[in-house]
């Protein structure tokens, strides 16, 4: 059994706090303006996100997203580490809706996915729209663990919205991600 000194205590207690409180500035105060871009979502939405996110090169989105269909609109970071996805998809859903048809959704990946941990879900109105979101890790086929959540919007037409990261980001990306999506305005 390895022995920990005092300072190592205090110091893995001082970063966790502080990544506690980066996580409750993004959730309470937002990110700045300056800071974000505007992704189209088709003719149906508009939401923002770091800009930072460029749109993920052709043949790396093939190899990552090779499932039929693939997410319309891919944004990742630099190391690719982080992406947000955006998806028209070809079912509308009214907001009444919305919650029995994540639940089916969900229950229809926790069978595929049978390894996949599932963690929280919410329900919530944004500018009108209703949203329902849940979060799970799986492991990708390169042995990583990868944190993802997933957005169903209720909008003119029906969208899927993902962030998805490395497990040892999840908690200021999930974060980040809650935050990009308050920001989600229809047409």
């Amino acid at each position: 059994m390895t022995e920990e000194y005092l300072d190592e205590i205090i110091l893995k207690e001082k970063n966790r706090r502080r990544k506690e409180q980066t996580v409750r500035e993004i959730l309470e105060e937002g990110l700045p303006d300056e800071i974000l871009q505007t992704v189209e979502i088709g003719e149906i939405a508009k939401m923002k996100i770091p800009s930072f996110f460029q749109d993920m090169p052709r043949e790396i989105a093939e190899r990552k997203y090779s499932f039929e269909p693939c997410p319309q609109i891919i944004k990742t970071n630099r190391e690719g580490t982080v992406d947000f996805t955006f998806s028209v998809l070809e079912v509308k859903v009214s907001g009444e809706q919305l919650p029995e048809a994540v639940a089916a959704a969900k229950k229809g990946m926790q069978r595929i996915l049978a390894t996949a941990v599932f963690q929280e879900e919410g329900q919530e109105t944004i500018q009108g729209m209703e949203v329902c979101w849940f979060s799970y890790v799986r492991t990708s086929p390169e042995g990583e663990k990868i944190y993802n959540m997933i957005f169903y919007v209720a909008a003119e037409q029906s969208l899927a919205i993902t962030m998805c990261c490395l497990v040892s980001l999840w908690e200021k990306w999930s974060a980040v991600a809650r935050y990009c999506i308050s920001t989600l305005k229809g047409r």
